[in-house]
């Protein structure tokens, strides 16, 4: 879709207030073209906020973890996303993309830059991800935990060399207020953890204080509304609530707490469901906007300011979502998710997730308990649940034995653009002995291959069963939808609990799928049914790394690094392998690939693509006609 036919279609997403709210953006950002406000003085006294756990009962895992961390980070041993490396100068290139070797350095006003957009192959979210200060914060915790003199030093020089390559509102690392939320939320940590350790320059507290009045300013000048809440706003209102619970002096140049209180508990209410699901239906990005909340909350509660009851509330049911959904050593998420995370205070960023899910369940988390305490009142860890049927949001998660699923029966995604949302309403994700048997197709990319976003968002990459003809949400580009489909719906199965059926409607046919989990957990056997006459299709993306044989017509076997699995399927018409090409061996390119050879693609985590193998079913089918796919161990 061309830019103007998008920003068309973005502008009649926006309600009347949305607009008149983007115009009143502009005319500021007219303003701030020609002046700037000027920084708030930060009084040298004793703060509130933080509190710091003491260093000197770190566990023993967080110091080794924190000693290797700080080597890599100052050896330039970086990751992206916390899963991809990447080689960073000292001081960091704060424009680079590191992954095209590019450097995109402007002086330009950003208001007058378009960031979604860059050239010869630059991708902002990698360029962004630097300046995010994870790696500052980091090493500000090797100076707190480590007693590591050089770690402080290297932070503030960072820090100073960051201001000066990045004047306030210029170039892309000013075009973004969750990012500058971001970098503010991040900062009081690195204020905090620097003056405990005691190792600070005589012009910290002058290169503090610039950095917190432009980011402070910014980040409440341009907060996000409408449309574009969702993940953005949260960020915001929670970079500005430490911030200010630390330095209460940038009222003068931002907002107070009184208003900001009511706005961050408005938005946990509006983007968390009763039962704990996050409404833009993407799972890494759940995790994202909880942490946001959470440091929101224990900042606030220093101050003698509590959550309501009912908000309070919301944050636990949100915290046993993630606990319960999210599957153990498993790296794919559902709906659009970038492996993003707010604060480094685990112990190993590639594993973080596992670490917040075992958390948020109870069990051994050392860094994320002794830096955040226990997460509920209840530390007894939780039991494992065979089943958790989530009838508002729509998920449904069942555990028997080795076999585990994910039913989705959820909306489209949150708000009039859907932003982060998939059309993988009836999508099952299936794991076996604790490894990815059937998958969700993953991100890709935001902005990198317009090509492959499209495809991994659609209804093709995903297996739940569909008409060809139908009418189907259309995805006008990135983090825009035309239209939302009929929110799905469950059934209970009162006389087989082992059972879970989904429907959805569109237009004038509905399709249905049960799934029944084997004795014993020993596999799953799944039935689709259409309401009317037509092509229904069913497409089986399978973990990268397996292999799918044909035994005969309907008969196929899947190897995994242990275990092989038996398929075998009733009534579906035309049936089909794809088996993916070898990457390294071929040298293809995603641009270089045709529509058959793209559906072997996938991403289990942001901005890293794999292949699998895949199993496509097509049956013209009559009203009511069922087709089975059954899983099952093979003895």
């Amino acid at each position: 879709m061309s830019k103007l036919a998008w920003y068309w279609h973005r502008l009649w997403a926006m309600s009347p207030t949305e607009q008149l709210l983007h115009a009143r953006k502009k005319i500021r950002q007219r303003v701030d073209l020609i002046t700037l406000p000027q920084g708030a003085e930060l009084k040298e006294e004793t703060r509130i906020f933080p509190r710091l756990p003491n260093p000197n009962t770190a566990p023993n895992e967080l110091i080794l973890a924190l000693k290797a961390d700080v080597e890599n980070i100052l050896a330039g041993h970086w990751k992206a996303f916390g899963q991809i490396p990447i080689q960073v100068d000292n001081p960091p290139q704060w424009h680079r993309d590191y992954l095209v070797g590019e450097d995109f350095f402007s002086d330009v006003p950003s208001f007058k830059l378009d960031h979604r957009k860059q050239a010869r192959g630059g991708d902002i979210k990698i360029i962004w991800e630097p300046n995010r200060w994870n790696q500052l914060v980091r090493l500000a915790l090797g100076a707190y935990i480590l007693n590591d003199r050089n770690a402080a030093i290297t932070c503030q020089n960072w820090l100073a060399d960051w201001l000066h390559h990045n004047k306030p509102y210029t170039g892309l690392n000013w075009t973004s207020g969750l990012e500058t939320g971001l970098r503010l939320l991040q900062l009081v940590w690195i204020d905090a953890l620097l003056k405990a350790s005691g190792f600070v320059n005589s012009n910290w507290t002058q290169l503090c204080r610039d950095l917190a009045g432009s980011h402070a300013h910014y980040t409440w000048r341009y907060c996000s509304f409408g449309s574009s809440a969702n993940n953005h706003l949260v960020g915001e209102l929670a970079g500005l609530i430490l911030a200010l619970a630390r330095w209460p002096e940038l009222a003068k140049v931002s907002t107070t707490l009184d208003v900001l209180q009511p706005l961050i508990e408005k938005e946990i209410l509006l983007q968390f469901d009763a039962d704990g699901n996050n409404r833009e239906q993407a799972l890494g990005y759940h995790l994202f906007s909880w942490e946001f909340c959470w440091q929101s909350k224990i900042a606030l509660k220093a101050l003698g300011r509590p959550l309501s009851e009912s908000v309070e509330g919301r944050l636990q049911a949100a915290g046993h979502f993630y606990g319960t959904v999210k599957v153990t050593g498993d790296p794919w998420d559902f709906g659009d998710s970038d492996n993003a995370f707010v604060s480094p205070f685990f112990i190993d960023e590639t594993q973080s997730a596992s670490e917040w899910r075992a958390w948020f369940n109870g069990e051994p988390s050392p860094a994320l308990s002794w830096w955040w305490g226990n997460f509920s009142n209840d530390a007894t860890p939780r039991s494992s649940q065979t089943r958790c049927a989530l009838t508002e949001s729509g998920y449904v998660f069942h555990h028997i034995g080795e076999a585990a699923l994910r039913f989705d029966a959820s909306s489209l995604g949150y708000l009039a653009t859907a932003a982060h949302g998939h059309l993988d309403a009836l999508h099952v994700s299936l794991w076996h002995s604790g490894q990815p048997l059937v998958i969700d197709p993953g991100t890709g990319a935001y902005y990198h291959d317009t090509a492959l976003r499209n495809y991994l968002a659609s209804w093709e990459a995903h297996n739940g069963p569909h008409y060809m003809d139908e009418p189907l949400p259309r995805r006008l580009g990135t983090f825009l939808w035309a239209e939302h489909h009929a929110k799905p719906t469950l059934t209970d199965e009162v006389q087989n609990p082992d059972t879970i059926v989904g429907h959805i409607l569109l237009g004038n046919r509905k399709t249905s799928r049960s799934i029944t989990t084997l004795p014993n957990g020993t596999g799953w056997n799944v039935v689709d049914e259409g309401s009317e006459e037509g092509l229904l299709v069913v497409v089986w993306k399978f973990a990268p790394g397996l292999r799918v044989e044909q035994l005969s017509r309907s008969v196929y076997r899947v190897h995994t690094m242990t275990k092989r699995f038996i398929i075998e399927t009733d009534g579906w018409e035309k049936e089909s392998v794809v088996a993916p090409k070898n990457p390294l061996a071929t040298g293809w390119t995603v641009a270089e690939l045709n529509e058959t050879e793209l559906a072997v693609v996938c991403s289990p985590s942001f901005r890293c693509l794999k292949v699998s193998p895949l199993l496509r079913l097509e049956a013209d089918v009559m009203p009511g006609q069922k087709l089975q796919t059954t899983i099952r161990l093979e003895c």
